[in-house]
């Protein structure tokens, strides 16, 4: 997917599942989130 396409496709959530993320996935997120930039520039979140 290209950046514009992938910006495009985002949603707000309006409902949660109590499903449980494997180890694995829920290191892809924080990864994620670690090389996000923030508004402030303080990234990488701790």
């Amino acid at each position: 997917m290209d950046l514009i396409k992938s910006l495009n496709w985002r949603y707000a959530t309006k409902k949660f599942i109590d499903k449980k993320l494997s180890a694995d996935k829920l290191q892809t997120i924080i990864e994620a989130i670690n090389l996000s930039a923030s508004s402030a520039g303080l990234q990488p979140y701790r």
